[in-house]
């Protein structure tokens, strides 16, 4: 793949979403609730990443609940793979593919590959990873990475 522009990080906050997120205690360990997934997630550092993004997605950037897939399996180069999240566009065909990583991991051109690895079969144009503190959104075309200056509209068709 060949990049067409600078890497490119965004900077929003994910964290102002924080006070929206239903937190409890269970066997004293915190626990968060997924309104997608509709239960209660052990709250490790990456999962409190996928939350806030999700909230940030759907209350700031207006994408829909029902085309937001969470921890899903696919099948590519002959493993089973998790991704993170996939957005749908209103057709139903993934749009978005995001990698959640946690505060505390560096967001390299690296990670973009290997996102790019898990998009070989699903195909969505824009891949989104995230730390939760910096952003990177790109644009696949054939085999050149566009990195965007802010994430996309969710598409009207």
């Amino acid at each position: 793949m060949t990049s067409k522009s600078k890497l490119s990080l965004l900077q929003f906050d994910l964290l102002g979403h924080q006070h929206e997120l239903t937190i409890s205690v269970a066997g004293g360990r915190k626990m968060v609730f997924d309104p997608l997934r509709k239960k209660k997630l052990v709250l490790q550092p990456e999962e409190l990443v996928r939350q806030l993004l999700a909230i940030h997605l759907r209350k700031v950037m207006n994408y829909p609940s029902s085309g937001i897939a969470i921890e899903k399996g696919v099948f590519v180069q002959d493993q089973t793979r998790r991704f993170d999240m996939l957005i749908f566009d209103r057709k139903g065909a993934p749009w978005m593919l995001v990698e959640c990583k946690s505060y505390s991991i560096e967001i390299t051109e690296r990670a973009v590959i290997q996102t790019a690895i898990y998009n070989q079969k699903l195909k969505a144009p824009y891949l989104l990873i995230t730390n939760g503190s910096h952003h990177l959104c790109c644009l696949i075309s054939g085999e050149t990475i566009t990195y965007l200056n802010q994430l996309p509209d969710y598409p009207s068709r």
